[in-house]
């Protein structure tokens, strides 16, 4: 019983350290421009788990694997052991119980806020082409001029795609025949959604058919 209780308090220690470290990660992934920390999984997995801490702590409710720890020491009526004494001492203080009420609901509107100004990826960003890929807007705008007189198989695709904590948009002409990337554009700007990158992209593409 004492070593499945060491289990539930290292299984405690670790959930901390996701939701503290977690946080601390999106914001460095967000400097750094690290993919991950904008993934929907780990990003709902990060607000759900401070979520119910701050939840249950608002209802007055015990956390429960502090609960199962105390119940299986309780069973095995074991002395403290190295586990229970070292991780105990990071993970529990004596305090007013309002103080954690007060500090788990401010750490969860913080992780909601972040959520909002560090977004989530939407859909599945696509990744930016190789620089050498990239075409200027004239040499773009030539091959869209010249599949106006093509079977109908060439066709210009608006994505978007995450740089640097923001979204650009990627224009991309697909020549569907020979199954293969013709040209592709990105922007030199960065947005900060990818719904206003599209919009922009959007926009580049009608006006590179209106210049055509």
């Amino acid at each position: 019983m004492n070593r499945l209780a060491d289990a539930v308090l290292v299984l405690h220690a670790a959930l901390v350290v996701f939701i503290v470290g977690g946080l601390l990660a999106i914001w460095l992934g967000a400097a750094f421009d690290w993919r991950w920390v904008r993934g929907r999984a780990f990003r709902g997995l990060h607000l759900a788990a401070i979520g119910v801490v701050a939840l249950l702590a608002l209802l007055g409710i015990a956390c429960p694997l502090t609960v199962l720890e105390d119940t299986l020491r309780h069973d095995a009526g074991a002395t403290q052991g190295f586990v229970q004494r070292w991780v105990g001492r990071l993970l529990y203080y004596e305090l007013p119980a309002w103080v954690f009420t007060v500090a788990y609901v401010a750490f969860a509107a913080l992780v909601a806020l972040t959520w909002r100004l560090v977004p989530p990826a939407r859909n599945a960003m696509c990744k930016a082409p190789p620089a050498d890929v990239f075409s200027q807007g004239n040499a773009f705008r030539e091959v869209i001029m010249k599949s106006e007189g093509s079977n109908g198989n060439l066709r210009a695709f608006v994505q978007t795609a995450e740089r640097a904590g923001g979204f650009v948009w990627v224009i991309t002409l697909v020549d569907f025949d020979a199954k293969n990337v013709r040209r592709a554009l990105v922007s030199d700007d960065s947005f900060s959604t990818a719904a206003a990158a599209r919009d922009a992209g959007e926009a580049r593409l009608a006006g590179m058919s209106e210049d055509g």
